[in-house]
């Protein structure tokens, strides 16, 4: 059968031209530089967002133990104490007799296996005459180095780096601090037995020195699991008052003044939440803003190009986003809900006079993500976003010029959220200090300063 011919496509036949693959470098400055930026004004709240003083009022809602835990003395109190338990901590090592007595048996075998194929061994004639004496003498003498007790490789480190080192040992259930050095090893374990076998009334000692040798094993070894749990166990009676807060367990009510247990229960809590460092929040935070404002800068630059030909018409969006981020920033500081004032879902209504649609979009999911990362309740403060983004654009209130129509459309984005934020109240999705009817009124707030963004946007209309 024959083949069709191939045709040569004519040049230019594609009808949408290839685009330009080439990297551009200034997306990616104003990305790195957008970044810094962020990094530093984004907000960093503490798993524990409460601000108190001792004889101050408590200014959020009644607060419940998460969980169980003890209240702790001052650490200027007990400072000096713990630095006590510092210079007196020493490790632990425990006895294991039952090593000792696996050793002699293991000795007896060897013996034996040696007295049974040397009968007719000149070298061995007195240890097959006289077995009793040898077995005798060699378990005596075993008895005696594992009473002693032999360390393993961590004393002999520790005795290395500081030859007067003390230990605890632990025998059974006794418990002593001895010198590390009263304990063998086994070089001086060999070296005991060298210099003992000569003045054993046997006529040929050192027949057991090769026997005794290979049995040597540490039976005194380091145990940290006891040296850790021993230290914990003292710095807790030096820092504990002994008193347990059980789990849903009232901490203090609102508006209770901080008495000065309260005050040292709530500290103890605090100190039960691990706070990450500032260089690792600031180094994170910069890796997340430099992702989202490379994808914005570089989809801005494809999708957008005749935009840049103005380069403040490529910046005000992302210097729109660093503005709300640092306003969140500062009312995360000020207050947990303060947060909520801000309307971050205004800002496609302020760059829709201007922009595109997706542009306001993209601009919008930049600063909306960026702060949820950097509040600790995100999952509920992404929720009041979306339901607040979900008015902007899906109400065609916001699209009409009437004051009227925009209040209405204000009043419904409220009501989403208003709504959102009692779903995450209920799911436990909102820290405690966040489920007031406080943060109704601060959305009311917010969605009111949201008409303030209309006028905001005509004037910056008329200016462009």
């Amino acid at each position: 059968m024959k083949m069709p011919r191939r045709r040569r496509l004519p040049s230019g036949f594609w009808p949408v031209p290839l685009r330009n693959t080439k990297l551009p470098l200034l997306p990616f400055g104003l990305a790195v530089a957008a970044a810094i930026i962020a990094a530093f004004v984004m907000p960093r709240q503490s798993p524990f967002p409460y601000r108190f003083e001792k004889g101050h009022p408590w200014n959020y809602s009644t607060l419940k133990a998460p969980f169980d835990f003890e209240v702790l003395y001052p650490e200027e109190t007990v400072r000096e104490q713990l630095k006590q338990i510092e210079a007196d901590h020493a490790p632990y090592y425990v006895l294991h007799p039952e090593i000792g007595r696996e050793q002699r048996k293991k000795l007896e075998e060897l013996l034996n296996k040696q007295i049974q194929i040397s009968r007719n061994d000149t070298q061995f004639e007195d240890l097959v005459r006289n077995q009793t004496a040898y077995f005798s003498f060699a378990r005596q003498l075993l008895d005696d180095v594992y009473q002693r007790g032999i360390g393993g490789p961590e004393l002999e480190g520790l005795l290395k780096d500081n030859p007067n080192a003390t230990i605890f040992l632990v025998d059974g259930n006794n418990e002593r601090r001895i010198s590390g050095a009263a304990l063998l090893t086994p070089q001086s374990a060999q070296d005991f037995l060298t210099d003992t076998l000569p003045y054993s009334p046997l006529r040929q000692p050192e027949l057991l020195l090769p026997f005794l040798e290979k049995i040597l094993i540490p039976n005194v070894l380091y145990n940290d699991s006891i040296t850790s749990a021993s230290k914990r166990r003292k710095v807790a009676a030096v820092v504990s008052t002994g008193i347990t807060v059980r789990k849903g367990e009232i901490i203090v009510r609102k508006t209770d003044l901080l008495s000065e247990e309260i005050y040292r229960k709530l500290e103890s809590l605090r100190g039960r939440y691990d706070i990450p460092e500032g260089g690792q929040v600031v180094a994170g935070y910069a890796m997340l803003a430099l992702f989202a404002f490379l994808l914005f800068f570089y989809w801005l630059w494809y999708e957008h190009a005749p935009l840049w030909e103005q380069l403040p018409l490529v910046l005000l969006p992302p210097v729109s986003v660093l503005a709300l981020l640092c306003l969140v920033s500062f009312a995360s500081w000020v207050g947990l809900a303060v947060a909520v004032l801000i309307p971050v879902w205004g800002l496609p209504i302020f760059l829709r006079r201007k922009y595109a649609p997706d542009i306001c979009l993209f601009a919008w999911l930049t600063a909306a993500s960026l702060s949820t990362f950097s509040l600790d309740w995100s999952a509920g403060w992404l929720a009041i976003q979306m339901a607040g983004a979900a008015g902007v654009f899906l109400l065609p209130h916001f699209n009409a010029n009437g004051w009227a129509a925009r209040a209405g459309g204000a009043t419904l984005t409220a009501v989403f959220q208003i709504f959102v934020w009692l779903a995450c109240s209920l799911a436990g999705k909102m820290p405690a200090a966040l489920q007031t009817f406080e943060v109704v009124l601060f959305l009311l707030a917010a969605n009111s300063l949201l008409l303030l963004v209309f006028s905001l946007s005509r004037v910056w209309e008329k200016g462009g």
